[in-house]
């Protein structure tokens, strides 16, 4: 698949969460930090924030050109809600785009 244009970098990954108007925590050499409140089985009561980072800059296998989602610390079962795997790579706005709205709704 070849794509034209310029690839992904910090600040097309920063126009991306300002767009979908989500909060950036924190940033770091490693990447930049977002988090969402979750309720998990669907009970308000035991609502907890999710930290996750978007790795740019080099990202998880050196892809300098390309972002990856990745929750900012492992679980380990029970309290794992998923398996820990990393979301992506994404080469472009409009992939990242779908993929934090995805994020966001709990996908």
């Amino acid at each position: 698949m070849k794509i034209h244009g310029p690839r992904m970098n910090r600040a097309r990954t920063r126009e991306v969460l300002d767009k979908l108007s989500i909060p950036v925590e924190g940033e770091d050499v490693r990447g930049i930090e977002i988090h969402r409140t979750i309720c998990p089985g669907s009970l308000l009561t035991f609502m907890e924030t999710e930290r996750w980072r978007l790795h740019t800059g080099g990202g998880i296998a050196g892809n300098s050109d390309q972002v990856w989602l990745a929750p900012f610390v492992r679980r380990t079962p029970p309290l794992a809600t998923e398996p820990y795997k990393p979301r992506g790579p994404y080469g472009n706005k409009t992939q990242l785009e779908k993929a934090l709205r995805a994020w966001r709704r709990g996908e």
